[in-house]
C-alpha cells in the first residue's frame, strides 16, 4: 500500500503530477498532490502561502505520522481524475438506517473505516480530520460511529471503552439503593390514598379547621 511517505528526495511520478511535501509531527515526510490539499481549509491555506515559491517551504501538521498517512491513504482515494479537484461522496442526508451503501458510502470505503479501531486507531483520525476541516471524511467516521452505537446500552459502551463512571450505579446498587429508601415512594404516592397527609398538614389544619367550625 502506497501512502506516499518518502524521504527527502521528489517521487518519481514529479514530472506528471506535482507534489507537496507534508511533514508530521514525528518527521515522518509525505507527498500530496493538490487534490488532498484542496479537501483541507488548513492545509490549503498554508499551501497558497508558498505555492509559488522556487523551493516552497513544506507542509505541516500537528498530527503523529501513522495517523496522517491513514488521512492521507482515504483522502487519494478521493481526488478527482487530474489530481486537482475532489470528488464528493455522495452521503445521504439524514442518516438511514441500514448498511454503507443505502448512504451513498463505497463498498472501498466502508472497508477502509471499520478497519479503524474504535478504541484507539478510530479516536486519533477523527481529531486529525477535524483538525483538518475534512468534512467528507468527518461525515464517514460519524456514520461508523452511529452504525456501532446502534441497539447497545450505555453500560456496553462504558464497558466496551473501559470507562468507570462513578455517577452511574449498577443494577446491583439501584436495587440497594432502592430497598433503603422506600420510606420515599410512600411519601411520593401520599397524597393520592391519604396516607401521611395528617402529619404533613396538621401545622395549617388549627387556622382552617378554626374557620369551619365557625
Amino acid at each position: 500500500l502506497d501512502l506516499g511517505g518518502h524521504n527527502s528526495s521528489q517521487p518519481d511520478t514529479m514530472a506528471e503530477e506535482q507534489k507537496w511535501k507534508v511533514v508530521s509531527d514525528d518527521g515522518q515526510e509525505f507527498w500530496i498532490s493538490e487534490g488532498v490539499i484542496r479537501m483541507s481549509e488548513p492545509l490549503l491555506t498554508q499551501w497558497e502561502a508558498v505555492a509559488d515559491d522556487d523551493e516552497p517551504e513544506p507542509l505541516r501538521v500537528s498530527a503523529k505520522g501513522e495517523t496522517l498517512a491513514k488521512v492521507f491513504e482515504w483522502a487519494k482515494k478521493h481526488v478527482a481524475e487530474g489530481g486537482k479537484d475532489v470528488a464528493k461522496l455522495g452521503l445521504q442526508h439524514p442518516l438511514k438506517e441500514g448498511s454503507y451503501t443505502e448512504n451513498g458510502i463505497t463498498e472501498a470505503d466502508a472497508a477502509w473505516v471499520e478497519e479503524l479501531r474504535l478504541e484507539d486507531t478510530f479516536l486519533d483520525v477523527v481529531n486529525l480530520a477535524n483538525t483538518l476541516a475534512m468534512q467528507e471524511l468527518l461525515s464517514l467516521l460519524c456514520m461508523r460511529v452511529a452504525f456501532w452505537f446502534k441497539g447497545k446500552t450505555p453500560r456496553e459502551i462504558q464497558e466496551y471503552f473501559g470507562i468507570e463512571d462513578p455517577n452511574v450505579l449498577s443494577p446491583e446498587e439501584i436495587t440497594a439503593q432502592c430497598d433503603a429508601h422506600k420510606w420515599a415512594e410512600k411519601l411520593a404516592v401520599g397524597g393520592t390514598d391519604g396516607e401521611g397527609d395528617g402529619d404533613m398538614e396538621g401545622g395549617a389544619s388549627g387556622g382552617a379547621g378554626g374557620e369551619s367550625k365557625a
